[in-house]
């Protein structure tokens, strides 16, 4: 690989100091920051979400399709 003037430092993976998941919650973060209005914070919003995600589990266990749809529609926010 030498020879080629290429080396792994070189990739894209490895150059980078945060993984995918960082870029997307600092770029989140960027976001929330400039809105002129107070948000949800991210923690906030991913308890959120992990409650939708939680109760989505359950109904489609239970086969509860009814209230499966409504928690469905609760992504939507």
């Amino acid at each position: 690989m030498e020879e080629d003037g290429i080396s792994l430092a070189d990739s894209p993976s490895e150059s980078t100091d945060f993984s995918v998941f960082d870029k997307q919650r600092a770029s989140l973060q960027t976001y929330l920051d400039s809105l002129p209005y107070q948000c949800e914070s991210i923690d906030e919003m991913q308890k959120k979400l992990e409650h939708i995600v939680r109760m989505i589990y359950i109904c489609a266990k239970a086969k509860d399709w009814p209230v499966l749809s409504t928690w469905d529609g609760m992504l939507q926010w």
